[in-house]
């Protein structure tokens, strides 16, 4: 059995950036109040915040710290981080939502930016995905909203998966034991899979996806 490397930290990786978690509770029966518990305690300690949770929380957090919070606009910046449009845990990174609280989110937002994995623009990712969505409504009945995406991580599962049937294969052809994990892994090391999706490689026993994450406008919107 091989013995995958365990994940890294973020103080590992980056021992000079002292971080700070603050945890809140996202079914408080009073959610401003606890929202703003959490800007206070964050506010004591840093002026970049990274918000891991649900796109409505985030909103609500902004404008909170922008007109009840005692940080000083421009001096801070908050960052939310999701995967893919469509993604129901993360919701619409948005501001505009069309209720009464749209332009205090948009002047809130002018403090935001939003990250999320980068996604290939070229025709071959454009055929898998709409190949993702064919399948899932022709073989499961899910159909998929017009606006929704592929989630990136659907994109490193299938070219993993790739890239071990070729060890496989190569381990069969080869008169070996298809069972024998190691060997099979063996294969997979130190070689890269250029792909329909991406660029996959896997060294030693750690494997890495050529990805990278990008900047989305918080205000998508505005118009």
């Amino acid at each position: 059995m091989a013995t995958m490397q365990a994940q890294r930290t973020f103080e590992s990786v980056a021992p000079h950036i002292n971080s700070h978690v603050v945890l809140f509770n996202s079914t408080a029966s009073d959610l401003g109040t606890e929202l703003l518990r959490v800007i206070r305690q964050a506010g004591s300690v840093s002026r970049v915040f990274v918000f891991v949770g649900h796109a409505d929380d985030f909103r609500q957090l902004a404008i909170l710290a922008r007109e009840r919070s005692s940080l000083t606009f421009g001096d801070y910046v908050l960052i939310f981080f999701f995967t893919y449009w469509g993604d129901p845990k993360a919701g619409n990174y948005n501001w505009k939502r069309g209720d009464d609280m749209d332009q205090a989110a948009r002047n809130a937002y002018e403090a935001v930016m939003v990250m999320r994995p980068r996604r290939p623009e070229d025709a071959q990712f454009a055929w898998f995905e709409a190949e993702v969505k064919r399948r899932a409504l022709t073989e499961y009945n899910f159909t998929w909203e017009d606006d929704h995406e592929v989630s990136a991580l659907h994109i490193g599962l299938y070219d993993s998966f790739v890239l071990y049937a070729h060890a496989l294969n190569e381990t069969i052809a080869a008169a070996k034991n298809p069972r024998d994990g190691q060997r099979v892994l063996q294969r997979m090391w130190n070689r890269t899979l250029v792909d329909s999706c991406a660029v996959l490689g896997l060294e030693a026993v750690r494997a890495d996806t050529g990805s990278s994450d990008t900047l989305a406008s918080a205000r998508k919107s505005a118009s």
